[in-house]
């Protein structure tokens, strides 16, 4: 919790990045036709826990980035009323390139879409906080850059995303 400065009760520990991924895909009410977007060179660990919903009538989309990096306007481009979530490497695994938390986040802000973040890459190397940014959902392993054991991880869910999950697992 102090590494990304949020409250212990909002942290999830897992066994990986993946484990909070799924806990959230699984986890929120689906509707056939509901869409999730991510990159289109994103590590597949990011990518996987939202294919498996296509079974259900999700529509899992991916959309192209600027050399591993998406873009706001790039992001704009691609939402509609069916979006639901979007979900991101912080960093590119591939290229190294950061996405701007940030501005990808206050777009899904606005729009009122979830933003989730697989931090994975980048956590333990770059600064992370949770309490400023506008995101919902965090995942990272806890080997890479915190320097943990394999099989380690943790989930950090906004106050707002924990009372839309329902508890699958």
């Amino acid at each position: 919790a102090r590494l990304v400065n949020a409250r212990e009760s909002d942290i999830v520990l897992g066994n990986s990045a993946s484990f909070g991924l799924q806990l959230i895909a699984n986890g929120l009410a689906w509707k056939p036709g509901d869409e999730v977007l991510v990159p289109d060179d994103d590590f597949p660990a990011s990518i996987l826990p939202w294919t498996v919903l296509e079974q259900t009538g999700v529509v899992v989309r991916r959309i192209p980035t600027d050399d591993g990096a998406l873009t706001a306007g790039a992001l704009a481009s691609q939402l509609n009323e069916r979006t639901r979530v979007v979900c991101v490497s912080w960093v590119n695994s591939f290229s190294g390139r950061v996405n701007d938390l940030r501005s990808l986040g206050s777009l899904c802000r606005n729009e009122g879409i979830l933003f989730v973040v697989n931090a994975t890459q980048g956590l333990g190397s770059l600064t992370l906080d949770m309490g400023a940014m506008p995101v919902d959902g965090v995942t990272s392993c806890g080997f890479k850059w915190l320097c943990g054991p394999y099989g380690t991880g943790f989930c950090w869910l906004h106050p707002d995303l924990q009372a839309q999950l329902e508890s699958r697992q």
